[in-house]
């Protein structure tokens, strides 16, 4: 009997009919609970916010209690994610958003924007499904309460996993719908239930365009990572969604925007899809984050598989062994080196896994859920990773390509030092300007 020989390319393709798997809720609050000594101290040294475009007087929340959040939600928060009082970013903006502002909030990297946004449109929604008046909201197949758009595949999974269980026990229905996802099986998830809605661009105009997916129920937009979203490369997706015929215009829904950088080519396309009365949130800063400690080691170009070997092994070696050794991201810029580097580590002794765009969704979830739950101590990805990824107890952060920009950079070495400490490591080939502007902060 002839055995089957499966090609690199079959191996490669996402499986007919995959369905992703959300941790469960229990390890997510397990997590937290983990990292509670850590979060008690990091909301002190958070980036101080500032409000701009609002001239009134502000309320800033000093303990979860004062925004009258719904029971259940505020169990979920305090006693079983172990969050003791609000973030410096949350407690900005938390209050305008149950007043019913949009906003435009940045934050550094590791600042708590998710549950900026998660905590009060979760309360909102309980509430409207509380009410007696025209406030009140009924769940319906297919038509959410709130809508969040995410750029890449891993991020919706974690926003969903974060909304799941800040919702748990609450009767709040949360969904997600992103690219390789089986079509057929993601309308009916999205069927059994989607209060909120976490999605990627591309399939959400998707579904939203054939009308599988119905806005006239809207109350929210949210587009984390925003700047990123109406950069080039997603902002006609954004446009389209938000043009499709019975989406709510901006001025009878709530929109907000968040992200750890801003730069100054994507506001006016914020400013298209926001009121002209939205308060701008903001750190004032498009730095890395200060809990960050950054080194630059001069390295040639075909010296960097060695160099990264060497950084790795001489970790190894002084703790007792690649089991010791700390969590750390390699950031490459092409999806060839990711697989390329990963592998060399490997035949090193170094157990490391790759992560990028032309790999199935399925090895994309595979390899970050071994990173996660320590199977591998390196994950080399490309860019696919540098955005709002959360991966706890993650100390170091490589940089083996230089990357093309300085959001970039930020947004990478952010990976790290979201609760505590954190390092980076960023090849380079001489100290240039944005180098030097980086060894400033």
């Amino acid at each position: 009997m002839l055995q089957k020989v499966i090609s690199e390319e079959e191996q490669e393709r996402t499986p007919y009919k995959y369905v992703p798997q959300a941790r469960n809720v229990d390890v997510l609050f397990y997590e937290d609970q983990k990292s509670a000594g850590n979060y008690a101290d990091v909301v002190d040294h958070d980036d101080d916010i500032v409000i701009e475009n609002f001239d009134g007087p502000v309320i800033r929340m000093q303990k979860w209690e004062e925004a009258e959040l719904e029971t259940q939600l505020l169990i979920n928060i305090k006693e079983r994610s172990k969050y003791g009082r609000p973030r410096k970013i949350q407690a900005a903006a938390i209050p305008f958003i149950l007043d019913q502002f949009d906003i435009k909030s940045q934050g550094e990297t590791g600042s708590g924007k998710t549950g900026a946004f998660l905590i009060p449109i979760i309360d909102c929604c309980m509430k409207a499904k509380k009410a007696t008046n025209e406030d009140r909201f009924e769940s319906e197949a297919a038509a959410p309460y709130a809508v969040i758009i995410a750029p890449t595949r891993e991020l919706v999974m974690q926003v969903y996993e974060q909304a799941v269980k800040f919702a748990a026990d609450t009767g709040i229905n949360i969904a997600k719908c992103y690219g390789k996802y089986d079509i057929g099986i993601n309308h009916r998830e999205i069927c059994d239930g989607c209060d909120l809605l976490v999605a990627t661009p591309g399939r959400l105009k998707q579904f939203i365009t054939v009308g599988e997916v119905r806005v006239k129920k809207l109350k929210f937009l949210v587009l984390d990572e925003a700047d990123r979203l109406l950069d080039s490369d997603f902002l006609d997706d954004i446009k389209n969604i938000v043009g499709v015929a019975g989406f709510p215009d901006k001025e009878k829904r709530q929109t907000l925007l968040f992200s750890a950088t801003f730069p100054a080519h994507v506001m006016s396309a914020a400013d298209e899809i926001l009121k002209p009365c939205a308060v701008f949130i903001t750190n004032r800063r498009n730095n890395p984050n200060k809990r960050i400690k950054q080194d630059f080691v001069i390295v040639e170009n075909q010296g960097k598989l060695d160099k990264l070997c060497e950084i790795l092994k001489s970790e190894a070696e002084k703790v007792g062994g690649t089991d010791k050794m700390r969590r750390t991201l390699v950031f490459v810029n092409t999806k060839r080196m990711s697989d390329l580097a990963a592998l060399f580590l490997c035949q090193r002794g170094i157990p490391a896994t790759s992560i990028n765009g032309d790999r199935g969704q399925h090895l994309r979830e595979q390899a970050l859920s071994e990173f996660r739950s320590h199977k591998v101590a390196v994950l080399c990805a490309t860019d696919v990773c540098a955005r709002g990824i959360d991966v706890k107890e993650l100390d170091h952060v490589i940089n083996m390509d230089f990357p093309a920009d300085a959001d970039t950079y930020i947004h990478r070495i952010g990976r790290t030092g979201r609760i505590a400490q954190g390092y980076s490591t960023t090849f380079i080939e001489e100290f240039g300007e944005m180098v030097k502007q980086f060894l400033k902060h």
